[in-house]
């Protein structure tokens, strides 16, 4: 197995140099970049910072297991909006070809492309609600974000690049069902998932029965563990999976990719400072909270002789 960490568990937003110098003291053999917003594509991502990084990464030892993108306005109404998350893409596609990527992960976009209150907050709220345009046709929606997700696809055939797609509480790839669906009216054979496990566990799922279902298009998992009532981001162990029966399922499939831990609400972690935490985290906690993850799953791994 190759574990990865995700880079925005250590800071939130750029930049990312000390977090990648922490995660390789974890014992994860990877790292998973981001590209959250179109500030941070044009102006931490300079061509400049994109040689360091990669000079960085090779004198670590680290691989870039994924380049994690979140285009804005991927399923926008606006079809100039739209158009300009393909420009975004193609961009980033530049910048993960540079930094050796192979892979490129998108989070699932919502529909219209609507701001979603974040989910931590969820239990203790009275109204958890949703600004949607006037009169939605979420079937047209639907077919806009088909048609710039096979956009996505065709710049990443170009570079020889797989994409992921991530499952998002809410978004257009929401469960197992809607993960399914999107593969198959894609039909692109260069389109995957990237398997969040945390994502899956708040809509009500079992982690096991999407691994068997989502099967060989399963590219990147993210591991995290989860309660089931918001969208925290645990270590394994410290939720409601059964990584037992995750990792053996995974095992049935053949899947032979990377494993990156997200532990974005372990302890010590950064968090969104929109959603008043704290962007920059405590690495030398969260390096040992890293190397208890990694412990906890290869007992697993060893209990299930995966």
């Amino acid at each position: 197995m190759v574990y990865s960490a995700a880079v925005w568990a250590f800071d939130w937003a750029p930049p990312y140099e000390n977090a990648i110098t922490s995660i390789a003291k974890t014992g994860c053999k990877g790292v998973e970049l981001r590209i959250r917003t179109r500030e941070e594509l044009a102006q931490y991502y300079t061509d400049e910072r994109v040689s360091a990084l990669k000079a960085q990464l090779a004198q670590t030892g680290l691989a870039l297991t994924a380049l994690n993108v979140t285009p804005q306005g991927a399923s926008s109404v606006d079809k100039s909006e739209r158009e300009q998350a393909v420009r975004d893409f193609r961009r980033a596609a530049d910048i993960a070809e540079a930094l050796g990527a192979k892979l490129i992960t998108v989070a699932a976009s919502y529909p219209f492309d609507v701001e979603i209150i974040d989910e931590h907050y969820k239990p203790s709220m009275q109204v958890w609600e949703v600004k949607l345009p006037d009169n939605p046709d979420f079937a047209q929606n639907y077919e806009d974000y088909l048609d710039t997700l096979h956009q996505f696809a065709a710049v990443c055939r170009e570079k020889g690049m797989k994409l992921a797609i991530e499952n998002q509480p809410t978004s257009w790839a929401r469960n197992t069902d809607a993960v399914l669906r999107l593969l198959e009216k894609l039909g692109e054979d260069n389109v995957g998932v990237t398997y969040d496990v945390a994502n899956l566990t708040m809509v009500g799922e079992l982690a096991e029965i999407f691994a068997y279902r989502v099967n060989k298009h399963i590219f990147n998992v993210q591991l995290a563990d989860n309660h089931g009532l918001s969208n925290v981001h645990w270590r394994p162990g410290k939720g409601k999976n059964d990584f037992n029966a995750l990792m053996r399922a995974l095992a049935d499939v053949s899947y032979d990719g990377p494993y990156c831990l997200e532990l974005g609400d372990a302890k010590g972690a950064a968090r969104n400072p929109a959603a008043w935490y704290e962007p920059f985290g405590d690495h030398d906690t969260l390096v040992h909270e890293h190397e208890l993850a990694i412990a906890e799953m290869e007992r697993v791994c060893r209990e299930e002789g995966v």
